[in-house]
Order: C-alpha cells, then sequence, then structure tokens
C-alpha cells in the first residue's frame, strides 16, 4: 500500500481561510486527537481537503510571502502520488511559484517540486522492475512445466504438470532461486526415466505434495 488518503469534514466559513486553518490541517489537531495527528503526520497519508486548501493559498494572489512560504513548507513533508497530484492539481501553483520575486517563496516551492517529482520518478522506476520481475518469474516457472510436460509426454496446461510446478514452487518457499531449478531439472529427470514413478504420479497413488518433498533437491 503506496499512500493514505485520509478526508475530513470540509470547513466553511472564513475560518477556511486564514492562516490558523492551516496549522490545524497541516500541522494537526489538539492533543486530545493525538492518534489521528500521528496518522496525519506521515510523509505518506495525505488529506485530500489539505491540498486543495493549500492550492488555493498558493494561487491566491493576496496571500503573504510568509503564507505562501509556510504552506509550501508544510507540503514538502509530504509526498502524495502521481494520481492525487493530478486530482487535486496542486502541482500547478507550485510550478507557477518556481519564478516568484521572493527568493524564500522560490526556493520552497522548488524544495516541493523537486522532491514530489523525485518521488513520482522513482515509484514509476520501481513498478518497472516489477513488471520485469513478474515477467520473468513467469518465464522461468513456464520452463519449469515445459520439462515436466515433456517428461511426461503431456501438454503444459496438463493438470498434473501445474500442480507439480506448484507444489515445487511452495516447498521451495515461493522463491525461483538456485534450489527450484535444481529440483525442477531432478524432478523431470526421474519422470523422464522412471515409467512406474509416472504411473504412481498420474494415478494418484502418490499425491504430488509426497511427490515433490521426496525427490525435489535437497
Amino acid at each position: 500500500m503506496d499512500k493514505f488518503v485520509v478526508r475530513i469534514p470540509k470547513k466553511t466559513g472564513d475560518d477556511a481561510n486564514d492562516e490558523a486553518f492551516l496549522k490545524r490541517s497541516l500541522q494537526g489537531k489538539k492533543k486530545s486527537r493525538r492518534s489521528q495527528f500521528r496518522l496525519k503526520d506521515l510523509q505518506g497519508v495525505v488529506i485530500l481537503e489539505d491540498l486543495d486548501e493549500a492550492k488555493k493559498i498558493l494561487s491566491n494572489p493576496t496571500s503573504s510571502d510568509e503564507l505562501l512560504e509556510k504552506t509550501l513548507r508544510q507540503l514538502a513533508k509530504k509526498t502524495p502520488g502521481r494520481d492525487i497530484l493530478l486530482k487535486t492539481s496542486v502541482g500547478k501553483p507550485v510550478r507557477q511559484l518556481l519564478s516568484h520575486e521572493n527568493l524564500s517563496v522560490r526556493t520552497a516551492a522548488k524544495r516541493v517540486y523537486d522532491r514530489w517529482k523525485e518521488h513520482i520518478l522513482n515509484k514509476a522506476a520501481l513498478q518497472k522492475q516489477e513488471v520485469r520481475f513478474d515477467i520473468e518469474s513467469q518465464r522461468l516457472r513456464d520452463i519449469a512445466k515445459r520439462w515436466f510436460s515433456e517428461a511426461l509426454s503431456t501438454t503444459i496446461d496438463d493438470t498434473v504438470v501445474i500442480a507439480l510446478e506448484q507444489e515445487v514452487f511452495a516447498q521451495c518457499k515461493r522463491i525461483l532461486n538456485a534450489p527450484y531449478r535444481r529440483s525442477c531439472r531432478q524432478i523431470a529427470y526421474k519422470l523422464r526415466t522412471d515409467v512406474n514413478l509416472q504411473n504412481k504420479l498420474v494415478s494418484g497413488n502418490m499425491t504430488v505434495e509426497a511427490f515433490v518433498r521426496k525427490h525435489k533437491s535437497s
């Protein structure tokens, strides 16, 4: 789970526009709500209403430089995901403040912009790695199924073949490591060279679990 999104009741009246509300919404509640504060204080916990309020402050031409900088400092403590940034559009006023006339505001805006950009790029890179890993994992498991299907003179989608590979994978702690590959090769060899062993497995006289436990690589 990458991010938390917390919704709180919307504020009404002038309270939603003043600096006091910014402190309450971005820095936590009273001590009686300490547990909620701790949740909100996490970088990955994002409250949509707070981002919407920050966007209003950053987009308001009457906001003081001090308030802009303070709002940006609070935003820098959070790392919203790409979908949240698209939903709230809070990134637009942040980018606009990169050219603000006040140096402190520009610096604070750049800190937020760089932090969020780095977070999104890192997450995208991680997702690509996970996809590549999944593809490679499936390829290795398909190779094992092919070995078993050839040894049993059947197809790769045969129920015995599928059950056999799944059991080897499970007994190797669901890790595609050297023991998994050795076990698959060893089992395929035994099945290919021992017809009686094939018959026991296919007929159900020996369970797949017991077969793998007995013949997998130690």
